[in-house]
């Protein structure tokens, strides 16, 4: 049995939040003209710094968005890879005998001490997301991803 789907970033929020960083940075820069500077200097210093910082915020968030996950169950194994433009990494393959629990972050097992081995999801706050632990060489890893709830009842049928 073989069920993938792809997640991307949704590009609303990051032209939202590209928007805000670029109000907070004039806000910032008109401030800037009323703190008394001793030099000019120091004011032509400040502006470049905030431009460059703003550029750089901005770049990561276009840059994000360019990145997606590709979450797959293939024969035995839930399947965890990082498309990057055209460049595809794999980032997790778990046996679904090695899952101890799969699904909403709220429900996880409190008492399970677990390595934490990363976050494949593209939305910002993590609403929506799930987590995985499970257990490989006597020790508890985690991981959270954004897929469907059709993906969580695939691999909970394989659970079962």
């Amino acid at each position: 049995m073989m069920h993938r789907e792809i997640v991307v970033r949704k590009k609303a929020p990051v032209i939202a939040i590209s928007l805000v960083i670029i109000t907070c940075m004039l806000y910032i820069h008109e401030g800037l003209k009323f703190i008394k500077f001793e030099s000019i200097n120091t004011l032509k210093l400040c502006n470049i710094i905030i431009i460059a910082f703003t550029i750089l915020i901005l770049l990561r968030e276009i840059l994000s968005c360019s990145i997606s996950y590709k979450y797959a169950v293939i024969a035995d194994k839930l399947i965890v890879n990082k498309i990057c433009r055209s460049n595809e990494r794999n980032l997790a393959s778990v046996k679904i005998s090695d899952i101890e629990y799969i699904g909403p972050k709220s429900d996880a097992p409190k008492g399970i001490r677990c390595k934490s081995v990363g976050s494949f999801a593209c939305n910002l706050f993590g609403k929506s997301t799930c987590t995985c632990i499970y257990k490989r060489d006597n020790q508890y890893y985690r991981f959270s991803f954004e897929p469907s709830s059709k993906f969580i009842c695939r691999i909970n049928e394989k659970l079962i």
